[in-house]
């Protein structure tokens, strides 16, 4: 994950994605997609061949440091992931350089719940408590971070579990919202 996240640095700070999957027991990722040109998004090949399972999604946000400070999950992350989190442990990954996020189903119909509540409008509510929030934290990635556990809240409540792991660990996750 750092070696596409450094090639996005370097190639005009473009995300790229994957997805991972489990057939047979083997656990592999497939259907790389670098995103585009502006760096700003990518879009995820979810195709899968018989037999597999998709476990989880994963891309970059491969961003100019000094103008956007390595931000976690976009709204548009929570909607991607919310096209294939039907099923309890699917995952999206976020890489950023210095950390690694993880969104992650603990409760599907709590999830059910927490969508049907937003109505359709997690980018506008999100972005109400970003703004608020904006304010009171200047690092972006600490912004970002803190919207999202309070747009989400307790996992208990969400369903979705939200996770962080930074340098030089960035296997060893903290779930930031208990």
């Amino acid at each position: 994950m750092d070696s596409l996240y450094q090639w996005g640095m370097t190639n005009g700070f473009r995300e790229q994605s994957f997805i991972v999957v489990k057939k047979n027991g083997i656990i592999y990722p497939k259907n790389y997609v670098v995103g585009t040109l502006s760096g700003d998004q990518t879009d995820v090949n979810y195709t899968l061949a018989t037999g597999e399972q998709l476990l989880a999604y994963f891309h970059t946000h491969a961003e100019d440091t000094a103008s956007y400070w390595r931000t976690s999950f976009s709204p548009d992350d929570l909607l991607e992931f919310n096209k294939n989190a039907n099923v309890t442990g699917y995952t999206a990954l976020l890489e950023v350089g210095n950390a690694r996020y993880a969104f992650v189903v603990e409760d599907v119909s709590k999830k059910s719940a927490f969508n049907i509540s937003k109505k359709g409008r997690h980018e506008k509510l999100y972005k109400a408590v970003f703004n608020t929030l904006s304010s009171q934290i200047s690092n972006g990635q600490t912004l970002t971070e803190e919207t999202w556990i309070q747009y989400l809240g307790s996992a208990t409540v969400s369903g979705i579990g939200f996770y962080k792991a930074t340098a030089p660990n960035k296997n060893n996750f903290t779930k930031l919202n208990p």
